[in-house]
């Protein structure tokens, strides 16, 4: 709908039937990286959207496990945690990531056009998105900027760091309330199949606090999950808008 290099600070020792995470030759830890979930998952008959994980990270910030440092004023009535902007490498060198992927009938532009359509979001994403806002002169291209609001209370201030029609859309995440990431980018492919086929592919990259760090996989499978719900509906809205072009 909706803007996560290597951390350096060592993880908690894992559970015996937890394997831990292998380590790179400079000695840090490997990313994780979190896809689809299977069909054998116990959680697949719930709902689970970037607003329970918001929901989750405002209670955290609560209790104080967020660095004052990383806290600036907002002009709402909380803060917002800045967020330290990354190009579009960190999609791929992130230490923490969700991948999601989804075939749709219907030409790489049709796709485009729903992501590109900032304050249609609301009507058809879902996540929890309550609003979708452009906060910059254009609304498109590379550097311009945007607000997302889930359930009314999480916000995520992005800023756009690849547009290229129809193929390639991302953000970096600049500020997030309440402050669960340090880091985030969220990357978009879309790849024409034939004229009437493509393939939409989905990357987020992210980071997070060194007190969440425990806690990173567990939200990160949580934002897999919501980004597979939100490209089953990406793709639903571009049937449906092409659909009404042809018709």
């Amino acid at each position: 709908m909706a803007p996560p290099p290597p951390s350096r600070v060592s993880h908690p020792p894992h559970p015996p039937h937890s394997p831990a995470p292998t380590h790179n030759p400079q000695g840090h830890p490997a990313a994780y990286a979190i896809g689809t979930p299977t069909s054998t998952s116990r959680r697949t008959d719930r709902s689970v959207t970037l607003g329970h994980v918001a929901c989750t990270g405002l209670l955290l910030d609560r209790t104080l496990l967020i660095p004052r440092s990383r806290v600036v004023p907002s002009t709402g009535e909380s803060s917002m945690a800045r967020l330290e902007p990354q190009d579009l490498s960190f999609a791929e060198s992130a230490p923490f990531r969700a991948d999601a992927s989804i075939t749709c009938p219907t030409s790489a532009s049709a796709v485009f056009d729903v992501l590109k359509d900032h304050r249609r979001w609301v009507d058809w994403v879902g996540v929890g998105v309550t609003s979708v806002e452009p906060t910059s002169a254009s609304e498109e291209g590379v550097g311009s900027t945007r607000t997302v609001t889930f359930l009314r209370v999480a916000k995520v201030e992005e800023r756009f760091i690849a547009w290229e029609e129809p193929t390639l859309w991302a953000f970096t995440g600049t500020s997030f309330r309440p402050g669960i990431l340090s880091k985030l980018v969220d990357r978009f492919q879309i790849e024409p199949l034939d004229e009437d086929n493509c393939r939409i592919t989905y990357r987020m990259g992210a980071d997070f606090p060194p007190l969440l760090r425990p806690f990173a996989r567990i939200i990160i499978g949580q934002f897999a999950r919501a980004a597979n719900t939100a490209l089953k509906r990406i793709r639903n809205e571009a049937v449906r808008r092409e659909s009404q072009e042809s018709g």
